[in-house]
């Protein structure tokens, strides 16, 4: 995918986190677009090197995001309520205008994805994502150990168990269902 329509797809996410009420972060963001990449069969050149309990990076996407707030694409702010989050800037959104079929056949997942990750705390956006692997992997209908969290959480076992697991796992069911029709 051209860096154009990259743009343009990472700013239509950002703007669907906000819109859902949640935040823009770095750690939110890396959440949404693993989920569009891998849940949602969008296509963007991003590859997640590390995916666990300690959280989902993306160098690549890192690096990119670097460069459109160096290019003025998206800037960074500081929300007392979130901390540092990214949000698009005009010249970043007529990128977006500029690329509307592209757009327009991911924004159901788009905001499909931002629906599961918005406006929970960060471990809990790790969790619906760890939770859609499992989901992922497994059969569907099976439930999800979420007694002491170790299957949920796959990579290690927690210290004390995660809180919110059940919830994570019900927007990962849901996720799933929304996706559905969508899988590559």
């Amino acid at each position: 995918m051209s860096r154009m329509r990259t743009v343009a797809i990472l700013t239509s996410v950002i703007d669907a986190l906000l819109e859902e009420g949640g935040t823009s972060g770095r750690d939110h963001l890396q959440c949404a677009v693993y989920l569009l990449v891998h849940a949602a069969g969008v296509q963007l050149d991003f590859r997640f090197e590390r995916v666990g309990v300690d959280g989902i990076r993306s160098t690549a996407m890192q690096k990119e995001v670097a460069s459109l707030c160096a290019d003025g694409l998206l800037e960074r702010k500081f929300s007392l309520k979130f901390g540092p989050v990214l949000v698009p800037t005009p010249a970043g959104r007529t990128i977006t205008r500029a690329f509307p079929m592209t757009v327009g056949r991911a924004s159901e997942r788009i905001h499909s994805v931002a629906r599961a990750v918005a406006g929970i705390p960060r471990k809990e956006a790790l969790n619906v994502v760890l939770a859609w692997q499992r989901l992922s992997e497994d059969d569907p209908g099976l439930p999800v150990d979420d007694g002491n969290g170790s299957g949920l959480m796959g990579v290690r076992e927690p210290k004390k168990a995660p809180r919110n697991t059940s919830r994570a796992h019900t927007r990962a069911k849901d996720l799933n269902e929304a996706l559905a029709g969508f899988r590559p």
